[in-house]
């Protein structure tokens, strides 16, 4: 059984990751760039 700092950080993790899929519709939706989304959620963590 993971402890609970093991947990929080899976749970942060998970909470922080864009999937292509949600990157691609920021682009298709806002025409909100990719590239853009990848530099900003880099800067985040």
């Amino acid at each position: 059984m993971p402890n609970k700092k093991t947990l929080r950080e899976k749970i942060i993790q998970r909470v922080m990751t864009i999937s292509g899929v949600e990157a691609f519709l920021l682009w298709d939706t806002y025409g909100y760039p990719v590239e853009m989304t990848i530099e900003i959620a880099n800067e985040i963590i």
